[in-house]
């Protein structure tokens, strides 16, 4: 096969991707994230790697594996013939891979998402703007005037001071500060959940992407169609590219804003800021109740980001050595 990827690389897009699955007469379904992560703790315990597993029925014994599954393994490894046909389509798209057996994959998924991140990542840009340091702007589909025009202005700040913005390239909120910070000479790091083959041929995107100031990342199959599910499932992915994040408009107990802003708080992905002003939604005003949120209500342009950041770093510290003292 001629493609520039290494063994174990290939082993893990014939086994975690629907590349090959996709138009594919075989009714066999890819390993989930889950899975995989169980194969490869089996793989790695026996000091094996993937690229092992295109001789299966060698190593099974020292795997444990039982035959339903040694028998979805060479299923899906015995459609590497289409492979490389598939990688040079999506290369001429403009559209690269790279798996979690790679040197290029996102060291911040892999520490942050640690189990969590995906073993087959699709990107179309220059994957190393995920080195810088990112702020992720977040929010409703719906939002009202004075919500744009706060999202354009913490956008262009955060250009100013050279942060890359994320967004999950949704209408509202995404577009928006994805928009602001190309017509900026930002970075912006857009994390989709469908369509990738399609958000690529946007004309603003496309020369982000050849400017080098934009890459278009996603865990799913370049044609996938909008689901709920991934959409939601893209929204960890989105936190964990970023250092901040800010959630300009959220509705309350619904919605993925609200739904991935609450895992992050769960999970510390990225410190939370929140827009507090008047006449904001309720999802706004029941995180802004929360430990840790940082609220912001106006763009201050005689603090950084940062200095603003830290401030109300110092503040959570000295509320939490006020609480120890009580007694």
């Amino acid at each position: 096969m001629n493609i520039h990827m290494s063994d174990d690389a290939i082993a893990i897009l014939l086994l975690c991707s629907d590349l090959t699955t996709r138009n594919s007469n075989i009714v066999c379904k890819p390993y989930t994230i889950s899975q995989w992560n169980k194969l490869t703790e089996k793989l790695i315990s026996k000091n094996y790697s993937p690229k092992d597993l295109f001789q299966v029925e060698t190593i099974a014994a020292d795997l444990n594996l039982e035959n339903d599954e040694i028998i979805r393994i060479k299923k899906l490894l015995d459609l590497a013939g289409n492979l490389s046909i598939i990688i040079s389509q999506l290369n001429s798209l403009g559209i690269s891979i790279v798996t979690r057996a790679d040197n290029l994959y996102p060291k911040k998924y892999k520490s942050k998402l640690k189990k969590l991140c995906p073993p087959v990542l699709y990107y179309s840009g220059d994957l190393s703007l995920f080195n810088n340091t990112n702020i992720a702007i977040v929010g409703s589909r719906n939002i009202d005037e004075k919500g744009i025009n706060f999202t354009r202005e913490f956008t262009t700040k955060c250009c100013n001071e050279k942060y890359n913005i994320v967004s999950g390239g949704a209408k509202g909120v995404d577009t928006i500060a994805e928009e602001t910070a190309l017509s900026n000479n930002g970075n912006a790091i857009v994390i989709v959940s469908d369509s990738m083959q399609k958000k690529i041929q946007d004309k603003n995107i496309r020369n982000g992407v050849i400017n080098g100031n934009c890459l278009i990342l996603s865990a799913i199959h370049p044609e996938e169609r909008f689901l709920v599910y991934n959409a939601m499932d893209r929204n960890k992915y989105i936190y964990a590219a970023s250092e901040y994040a800010l959630v300009v408009s959220s509705d309350y107990q619904k919605g993925g804003t609200w739904t991935g802003a609450i895992e992050n708080h769960k999970k510390d992905w990225a410190k939370i800021l929140v827009r507090k002003q008047t006449d904001i939604p309720i999802g706004n005003q029941k995180l802004l109740e929360m430990d840790g949120i940082i609220p912001i209500e106006e763009i201050q342009n005689n603090l950084s980001i940062e200095q603003y950041v830290n401030s109300f770093k110092s503040k959570f510290q000295k509320e939490q050595a006020n609480q120890m003292k009580l007694f």
